[in-house]
Parts: structure tokens; sequence; C-alpha cells
């Protein structure tokens, strides 16, 4: 048991786990929309993250000691090797597409991964903006979906168009409660996340709000006969989002990394294939 504690920990430090969660988008799109699916697209998706993922983690290592010290424990004993883990990721992301013919794809995908590399390079330190960071990180995350119709040359109709709003502001949500461990530390660096800003108990509250208002894309997609009703079923998200949001309140829960990484991540990771495969076979 401990040792399949330790794994747990160790993947869920390593990046491994919320790696998955962009893979997690294009499977929820393309299972939703009923589109192919090749092995190549999920790879890059996965690589692309979990680079960008790497390198913030590498860039923030001392600030991260402080405020992750288990987190950044296992960083360090990887620390010399990661620029070399990183660039490999990035290539491998950049080379899969490009060997397949799909230059517009790749070029795409070069975009979002620089614009990875920036926010720890250029905006953390110039734009103070309430939860820009969030909405930065919920934007290039989310955009992997629209990514699909550039990468497989398909149209990007109404229905890509509102799974992204959705997909976007179920990746701010969480993004924004990432921030409630690390809110001291916000402050004093002037970052002005959410719960930076507001509060801890305002910004959850806000974060409920918004985490309802996620679910009316869908539900404009149902009313104008973009979606089957079925798509309703991912209105589960709610509980799901009431229980980890509750658990932000606790202070002695909001310092456990599996909340984090098993829990939050685990929508994306395990809930949104799960509500996806249902509504392709319930539709």
């Amino acid at each position: 048991m401990r040792t399949v504690k330790e794994l747990a920990r160790r993947l869920a430090c390593e990046g491994f786990i919320s790696a998955l969660v962009c893979p997690s988008a294009v499977f929820l799109s393309s299972t939703v929309l009923r589109l192919p699916l090749s092995w190549d697209y999920l790879l890059i998706t996965y690589l692309g993250t979990h680079a960008i993922l790497l390198y913030n983690r590498y860039e923030e290592l001392e600030r991260d000691l402080l405020t992750n010290p288990t987190r950044s424990e296992y960083i360090k004993k990887h620390f010399k090797a990661l620029p070399v883990i990183i660039a490999i990721f990035f290539l491998l992301a950049l080379l899969i597409p490009l060997l397949q013919g799909r230059i517009l794809g790749t070029s795409y995908a070069l975009l979002l991964l620089f614009l990875g590399l920036m926010y720890p390079k250029f905006f953390k330190k110039h734009v103070r903006v309430i939860a820009f960071k969030d909405a930065y990180a919920a934007f290039l995350l989310s955009s992997v979906v629209i990514l699909a119709p550039v990468y497989y040359s398909y149209p990007i109709t109404p229905a890509f168009l509102l799974l992204f709003l959705f997909i976007f502001l179920r990746f701010f949500v969480n993004t924004c409660f990432f921030d409630v461990k690390d809110v001291e530390s916000d402050r004093r660096e002037g970052i002005l996340t959410l719960s930076a800003a507001l509060g801890i108990e305002k910004a959850i509250k806000v974060l409920w709000i918004m985490s309802i208002l996620s679910l009316l894309p869908l539900a404009f997609g149902v009313i104008l006969q973009i979606f089957s009703p079925w798509i309703l079923i991912f209105f589960l998200i709610l509980p799901y989002t009431y229980y980890f949001l509750k658990q932000g309140l606790v202070k002695g829960a909001r310092e456990d990394i599996f909340l984090y990484y098993y829990i939050v991540d685990g929508e994306m990771v395990f809930l949104w294939p799960i509500l996806s495969i249902s509504y392709f076979f319930l539709q």
C-alpha cells in the first residue's frame, strides 16, 4: 500500500497526471462530435502539455520549495536532467505532426508551445490583472480543442466553439482552485490570482458560480439542437465540483497534493472520459 501511495505521489509531483488533462479534452471533443481520433494527436497534446508543466516547475523551483515542498523534492531529483527532458518533449511534439505532413498543425502546435513558455518568462512579471494567470493557462489548455480542426483540416463549427467555451470555463475554474494553496506567496509577489485578490472564501464562491455558468454552452447547444439532450449528463460535474470546492475551505485538506492532482485534475483525467463515453452510447 505504501508503494502504491508513493507511486501515486510521484506521478502527481512529476506532472504525469496533470499532463493528461489536454489529451482528455481532445478525447471529450472527439467523442462528443464523433470525429476520428489518432494516436499521434493524443501524443503530441500530452508531450506538449508535460513539457510546459516541467518548464514552469523548473523555472519556479526556488519559489515552489516554500509553497510546494513535496512536489519540489521530486523535481530537485531530476533538476539537472530537466532541460534535456523538456527539450525532447518539445521536439517530439513538433516532429510527430511534421513527419505526418501536417504543416498547419505543426505551426499551431508551435504557437501554443511558445505561448506556454511566455507566461513565466514575461507575463508573470509584467501583467497585473486579476485572474489573468488562470485565464491564460485555461485558454492555452482549451486551445487543443481548436487544434483538432486545424490538425485534421476540419471546419470550425458552432459545436466546436461551444465545446471550446465549456472546456475553457472548466479549466479556468480548476486552475483558479489550484491557486488556493499558493495564496500567501502569490500575494507577496503581487500575482493577482482570484484567491489572492478576493480571499479564499470569496474566490470559492465565485468559482461555484463559474462552475454553474460553465455548463451553459452545453445547454445552449441542446436548445439550438447542436447537441443531443444527453449532453446534459455533463451536469454531473456540478456535485463533483461542489465537493472539491468545499475541501478548499478546510486548511488541512487544501494542503494535500492528492486533492489537486487526483480530485481536481481527476475531473478531466477520469470523469470527462467516463461522461464522454456515456454520451457517445446514449445519444
